[in-house]
C-alpha cells in the first residue's frame, strides 16, 4: 500500500490522467503516497468503485498557517482546556452554520487560516456584504435550513446505498441550492460565491 509507484498508479487510474503534474505533484512528491494509501483504504472499505472521487487538491504551508495540535489546544479553537467541550471556544463564537457540510467547512477553516491576504480580503468582503444586507441573509439562512448533508448523500448514492429518503433529500437540497444562487444573483457580485461556503 505504501509503495510510491503503486500509489502513483492508483491515483492516475482513479483520476484518469497520465501523470499528476496537473495537480502540482512531481513523481516523487510525498503527498502521492498519502493520497494513494487513503484511496486504497477507501476502496477496501467501500468494496466498490469510487467513481465520485474525480479530483485531487493539494494544500500546505504555502496556502495556510500551520497549526500543530498543542497550538490548536492552547488557543482553544475547537475545544476548551477545562473540560474539552466547545464552550468558550472560537468555534462556539463563530458557528452560525445551518448545514452539516457548512459546520465541517467552518471547522476546517478555523484549523487552516489563510495566508493569502487577497483571498482573505475577498472572504471578509463577502461576509460583510451579507452582514449589511440582513434581508438577503435571513432568506439565505431560511433556505439553507432545508439543506441535507449533500456530501454524505452523494457518497451514499455513488456507492448505490441511497434509499428513497436520501434521494428526496438530494432533490430538496438541490432546489435550495438553486434558490441560493438566485439570492446571490439578486444581491449583487459582492455577495457571490464565498458567502454560501462561509454561512452554510
Amino acid at each position: 500500500s505504501f509503495d510510491p509507484a503503486a500509489c502513483r498508479a492508483r491515483l492516475t487510474r482513479q483520476l484518469g490522467v497520465a501523470n499528476l503534474k496537473g495537480y502540482g505533484l512531481a513523481d516523487d512528491a510525498v503527498e502521492i503516497v498519502a493520497a494513494g494509501v487513503l484511496l486504497d483504504y477507501l476502496g477496501e472499505n467501500a468494496r466498490r468503485a469510487l467513481d465520485h472521487l474525480t479530483s485531487l487538491s493539494v494544500y500546505g504551508e504555502r496556502t495556510f498557517v500551520g497549526l500543530d495540535e498543542p497550538t490548536q489546544r492552547n488557543l482553544e479553537l475547537l475545544a476548551n482546556l477545562q473540560d474539552g467541550s466547545r464552550r468558550f471556544t472560537l468555534l462556539e463564537v463563530l458557528d452560525q452554520t445551518r448545514t452539516a457540510p457548512g459546520a465541517r467547512k467552518l471547522r476546517r477553516r478555523i484549523l487552516t487560516p489563510l495566508l493569502d491576504r487577497a483571498a482573505l480580503e475577498r472572504r471578509l468582503d463577502a461576509v460583510e456584504s451579507l452582514y449589511r444586507d440582513q434581508l438577503t441573509l435571513a432568506k439565505l439562512r431560511e433556505t439553507l435550513g432545508g439543506v441535507r448533508d449533500l456530501e454524505r448523500l452523494a457518497a451514499r448514492t455513488s456507492m448505490e446505498r441511497a434509499g428513497a429518503r436520501d434521494l428526496l433529500g438530494i432533490r430538496s437540497s438541490l432546489a435550495a441550492a438553486l434558490e441560493t444562487g438566485s439570492l446571490f444573483a439578486r444581491a449583487g457580485p459582492e455577495a457571490g460565491g464565498e458567502p454560501a461556503a462561509v454561512l452554510r
